[in-house]
């Protein structure tokens, strides 16, 4: 949680800093270079230019090591950003394969229900039939017949 906050803090002081919109960024930065540019007297001592190059050299130098340092920051918060979404995804995957391993557990215990219950039915059916035919007295010799009769249609 605090990893986080701290990371959103950074973000946000990286935004203050700029201090601009990233659409307006590259238009100000033209804008700024060319009046530079038009603003700059036009000298024709070979001195005064040298000293207005290494002035210009040095300020470019200045501007080259911000930028440089801003997209280190930049760098940093994306690598961070991109560790979090690492571990994100691996937890993902963790919680995926744990529901999957409980729901294969529960299709498991539901099959073994499911033949446990045949298994109780097809008990009860015969202790019903072996019931009925006992207390009712029911006579056999037609089922005896019929077998005899579906033996003897086998062997021919």
């Amino acid at each position: 949680m605090s990893e986080s906050k701290d990371l959103k803090d950074r973000i946000l002081q990286m935004r203050q800093d700029n201090n601009i919109d990233t659409s307006k960024v590259h238009n100000e930065d033209i804008k700024t270079i060319a009046e530079k540019e038009v603003g700059l007297p036009k000298t024709l001592n070979s001195e005064n230019t040298k000293k207005d190059l290494n002035v210009k050299k040095s300020k470019e130098e200045e501007a080259f090591k911000l930028l440089a340092s801003k997209f280190n920051q930049s760098v940093e918060v994306i690598l961070e950003l991109t560790k979090r979404v690492e571990k994100l995804e691996t937890l993902v995957r963790l919680q995926s394969m744990q529901s999957e391993n409980v729901k294969s557990n529960k299709t498991e215990n539901l099959r073994a229900k499911k033949g446990k219950n045949k298994i109780f039915f097809l008990t009860m059916l015969l202790l019903g039939g072996v019931y009925l035919v006992y207390f009712f007295k029911i006579d056999l010799n037609i089922l005896n017949e019929i077998i005899s009769e579906f033996s003897s249609i086998i062997k021919k």
